[in-house]
């Protein structure tokens, strides 16, 4: 079987939930990943992912690739 780097890394975080981290804004601490995308950061120059959460009011942020993310 044949999976994309961002198939696998879909199936690690997806359904997990943030938990409380410097770097994550309060907002998405206990918000449950509902999707990850790969996207370029800082006009392509950075690459990164945009991670959308169930949290309410703003429900999506965007992280550098090489950021640690601490998940439940």
């Amino acid at each position: 079987m044949k999976s994309s780097f961002n198939e696998i890394l879909e199936k690690a975080v997806v359904g997990k939930k943030i938990v409380k981290q410097d770097g994550i804004h309060e907002n998405y601490w206990g918000a449950t990943i509902k999707f990850i995308f790969p996207c370029d950061l800082n006009y392509g120059c950075d690459n990164g992912y945009l991670i959308a959460t169930d949290a309410s009011g703003f429900s999506s942020f965007t992280i550098d690739c090489n950021f640690v993310i601490e998940l439940e």
